[in-house]
């Protein structure tokens, strides 16, 4: 049950971390601006000590976790070997599930909204170069990612923003009509 929770934890707190850009973070040139474990940043809204699990871990372990995120010198590709590293620690089950949540994370594209103008199309692509190139420092992407959002065009941005405010609750939405489904509603 332990390994359970503790998985349910990383998986949120990773999840937030790299689906961000879906989420208002880097991708809208907002939260994420704040700096490290601010709201929607690396750390996710109330930091890495707000997920449930934190209280399931072991000093040390938080600890552990804890200098993984704080680290913002370190490339997103060795984050996640990090985060491997980390999961290496867990139980069995809990380091397979992390695993499999981490190849799946690397092999994601964010698929681009419908509909787009050109313009707000190149933005979107300029945004998904930033966030895939796992060589960049989390620093480094924060950094990038707000000197693009404030040169883009105002109209490509707003235009941008509001298609994945209206992607995110098509997600919301998806998400609750089968979390209901799976609960026999």
């Amino acid at each position: 049950m332990k390994s359970t929770l503790v998985f349910i934890g990383i998986f949120a707190f990773t999840s937030v971390v790299y689906c961000s850009p879906m989420m208002g973070g880097p991708m809208m040139g907002g939260p994420m601006m704040d700096g490290p474990g601010g709201m929607g940043g690396h750390g996710g809204m109330g930091g890495h000590k707000g997920m449930g699990f934190w209280g399931n871990l072991t000093q040390s372990q938080q600890q552990q976790l804890e200098a993984i995120f704080k680290n913002q010198n370190q490339t997103v590709a060795q984050m996640d070997q990090q985060l491997q590293q980390f999961a290496s620690t867990l139980p069995s089950d809990a380091q397979q599930a992390i695993n499999n949540m981490i190849s799946k994370k690397q092999n994601m594209q964010m698929t681009a909204p419908t509909g787009l103008s050109s313009a707000a199309m190149n933005l979107f692509n300029q945004k998904q170069a930033i966030m895939s190139n796992t060589s960049l420092t989390i620093a480094e992407q924060r950094q990038q990612m707000k000197q693009l959002m404030q040169n883009a065009d105002p109209q490509a941005k707003s235009e941008l923003m509001q298609a994945f405010r209206q992607q995110k609750q098509q997600n919301m939405n998806n998400t609750n009509n089968t979390n209901n489904m799976n609960n026999g509603y």
